[in-house]
């Protein structure tokens, strides 16, 4: 099955930013980097060491863009995790959970609502994550909101012959 990324930037050092994936595209998803039809929901995404900038990169900020979010009250009790990965595509599409697979806790926070198209949803990680060069990250969100929201969010995606994102969710 195809997979796809969520189009979003990368902090690097000296305040730069890179745009991973085609920003102006139309692809759309419901379920990464978090689904809000359920109550709670996961999701892992895989950008390789060609979607980052060359050398050893210093991730401060990640940030989705916003398809559609009407209707939304906002998400709490969110929580990014990231990994440092050499993969080239994700294999195993079942739930990992994150601490025991490696993964450092990056931010937690709340996801306010009803946020216009082409909006850009920044997540100010709680401190730089470092990623040595020739290396990719996996970021894993979880949606521990546990409630309805009434409506779903779209984000723009990129798509992909490889699989680069996986997700599931539940009430």
């Amino acid at each position: 099955n195809g997979g796809f990324i969520s189009a979003h930037t990368v902090g690097s050092g000296g305040g730069t930013y890179k745009y991973i994936g085609d920003t102006v595209n139309t692809t759309t998803t419901n379920y990464a980097p978090y689904y809000t039809w359920f109550d709670y929901s996961w999701s892992r995404m895989l950008y390789t060491s060609s979607d980052l900038p060359a050398g050893a990169n210093s991730i401060s900020e990640i940030a989705f863009k916003v398809y559609s979010m009407s209707n939304t009250t906002g998400v709490n009790n969110q929580e990014v995790y990231m990994k440092v990965v050499s993969d080239a595509t994700i294999t195993n599409q079942n739930y990992v959970d994150p601490i025991t697979d490696g993964a450092t806790l990056v931010w937690t926070g709340n996801i306010p609502g009803n946020l216009p198209q082409n909006y850009w949803v920044n997540i100010q990680l709680n401190a730089p994550f470092l990623v040595p060069g020739g290396n990719g990250v996996m970021i894993y969100w979880y949606n521990k909101d546990g409630s309805y929201e009434g409506s779903t969010c779209e984000w723009y995606a990129n798509s992909s012959n490889s699989t680069m994102a996986v997700y599931n969710y539940s009430d």
